[in-house]
């Protein structure tokens, strides 16, 4: 959590990493870093990482994890009900979610 408050802000965006014109990161733009790297990862398994930490590490529940994740509800009923995106108890005074991966 250090690193990533120490990163500066970009006025436009909440983005953490944000891409060109404030958008959020392609993947292609994460392939194209790990390639870089020779890293033996690719962008989709740092999800699966996230997710496993989120469910294993933290009593959040599985809503928050797969929101953070920006999955969709499958339940209508449930997504008719739920309008809120937990924002902010998805970030806690904690660190939120961010802080099982540092």
């Amino acid at each position: 959590m250090k690193l990533l408050k120490a990163l500066p802000r970009v006025a436009e965006t909440d983005l953490v990493f944000p891409g060109l014109k404030n958008q959020p990161l392609s993947d292609m733009s994460l392939t194209a870093v790990t390639r870089r790297l020779e890293a033996q990862a690719v962008p989709h398994g740092f999800r699966n990482v996230f997710r496993d930490c989120a469910g294993d590490r933290t009593n959040f529940p599985r809503d928050l994890a797969e929101a953070a994740l920006a999955h969709t509800l499958s339940n209508a009923v449930e997504t008719a009900y739920r309008r809120s995106d937990a924002l902010e108890k998805r970030r806690g005074d904690d660190g939120g979610l961010g802080r099982i991966l540092w």
